[in-house]
């Protein structure tokens, strides 16, 4: 299953939305939050997107949300049947969802 990531307002409200998807039943360590005032951000991103918890293609995209000062939130849902929950949480509770343009490795 592919990573969602989301860019949020705060790192409150990145993790309040992880509350809600533990709520839903997705474990709580298949999800990341990237801090724009971390010092470690840029190896934090680097080191997710070694782990698949954040796509390769998204790697500029996120660093400018960082430097804008949006925090970065990113779920690799646990099974098939749960991509939908997870992308439709993150979607309702985004301030910038449309900032990050879902990206599909080449088949």
């Amino acid at each position: 299953m592919f990573p969602i990531t989301r860019l949020f307002d705060s790192e409150q409200a990145a993790r309040d939305t992880i509350d809600r998807l533990v709520e839903g039943e997705e474990p709580r360590e298949r999800s990341l939050v990237i801090r724009p005032g971390d010092a470690n951000a840029p190896a934090q991103l680097e080191a997710a997107i070694a782990s698949g918890m954040i796509m390769e293609g998204h790697r500029k995209s996120i660093m400018a949300a960082l430097a804008r000062g949006r925090t970065v939130l990113s779920s690799r849902p646990s099974e098939l049947n749960t991509g939908r929950f997870v992308e439709q949480t993150l979607d309702a509770a985004a301030g910038d969802q449309g900032s990050i343009v879902d990206y599909l490795p080449p088949s």
